[in-house]
């Protein structure tokens, strides 16, 4: 039997968590788009200046504490889970999405702030991939399945 057939409240979580990553999704699109819309209304004119690489190496020291940080997470829920915790294991969950989804936001914010100030492209497509990664990485009853699949 699938672990969310076993314990439907884990359903309420994958929900509650998954509201809260499109919410963030929206707004960092809607924000990206706002910068847009602000870079071309002021003529559009590209600078390169400090924040594209400020920007640049935020992204290079995210993404690695990013992929560790889900590791962990997601290892300490489904320890929960093993240990016959499931409400554990479903605030592990949930806020172990909710704090992934953060640090893509975060960075996804900060590009859609550099391309307001300075126009750079790659600012707004690292802003879009954040957006994107935030959209493949939404929790789903799927997603909690395979995890807690293989969990003694």
């Amino acid at each position: 039997m699938k672990p969310t057939t076993e314990h439907p409240e884990l359903l309420a979580t994958i929900r509650v968590a998954r509201t809260l990553q499109v919410l963030l999704m929206v707004g960092l699109a809607a924000f990206s788009a706002f910068a847009w819309w602000t870079f071309d209304q002021k003529g559009g004119v590209a600078t390169e200046g400090i924040l594209t690489w400020v920007l640049l190496a935020l992204v290079g020291l995210n993404v690695p504490v990013f992929f560790v940080l889900r590791s962990v997470l997601l290892r300490r829920a489904r320890d929960d889970y093993s240990r016959r915790d499931p409400a554990r294991f479903a605030a592990r969950y949930q806020a172990g999405c909710l704090v992934q989804a953060a640090i893509l936001e975060g960075v996804g914010l900060f590009g859609a702030v550099t391309y307001m100030l300075e126009g750079t492209l790659l600012a707004l497509g690292i802003a879009g991939t954040m957006v994107g990664l935030l959209g493949l990485l939404l929790p789903s009853e799927g997603a909690v399945n395979a995890l807690l699949e293989d969990a003694p």
